[in-house]
């Protein structure tokens, strides 16, 4: 795959590097890592039906390694959100009173523009338990989500571990200690 399509999806140049991973695909119609990344980059473009179309080549060609995503409502990711919410146990949603979990579409492209990375599936804004001073948020990304799902159920499963990763962040737990 043309790593100049890598470098400016991760740069936030979305279209560009839709354009580059059409030409790898175009040079190498097998190549099931450029038609996901070409999917990832349509997505960010708006071109939904297309990337789904790339999702869909990528899954076929290596099914081990992509799903074909799974596309809801955001109604309904937000719904799924606050299933998860609720269930997180008592004794720790209490330490978090001030903390909102928000459901948006994707990260903010200046951020990744800045270095964020474009695929994360969430992340934790705010203070932690140690310093409880200031508004939290617990921020996941539904087409990020979508992307790495293929059932209702695989997306439910992954805003669970999502969720419970950045309240772990919240009760301070580093990126090595956290379960998932």
């Amino acid at each position: 795959m043309d790593e100049r399509a890598h470098a400016c999806y991760r740069l936030a140049r979305f279209e560009e590097a839709a354009g580059h991973a059409r030409r790898s695909v175009e040079l190498d119609p097998d190549d099931a890592d450029a038609w996901h990344l070409l999917g990832r980059a349509l997505t960010w473009s708006g071109e939904r039906r297309t990337a789904d179309e790339a999702f869909a080549r990528a899954a076929a060609l290596e099914p081990d390694a992509y799903v074909r995503p799974v596309r809801i409502a955001s109604g309904e990711f937000d719904r799924i959100a606050s299933e998860v919410w609720r269930a997180i146990p008592p004794r720790f949603r209490e330490r978090m009173g001030n903390t909102l979990v928000v459901a948006e579409e994707l990260p903010d492209e200046e951020e990744v523009a800045d270095g964020f990375d474009p695929d994360t599936l969430g992340v934790y804004e705010g203070a932690t338990a140690l310093h409880d001073d200031m508004p939290e948020r617990i921020v996941i990304f539904q087409r990020n989500h979508e992307a790495v799902c293929a059932t209702l159920g695989d997306l439910r499963e992954e805003v669970r571990r999502t969720v419970l990763h950045e309240v772990g962040h919240h009760f301070g737990m580093e990126e090595g200690d956290l379960p998932y």
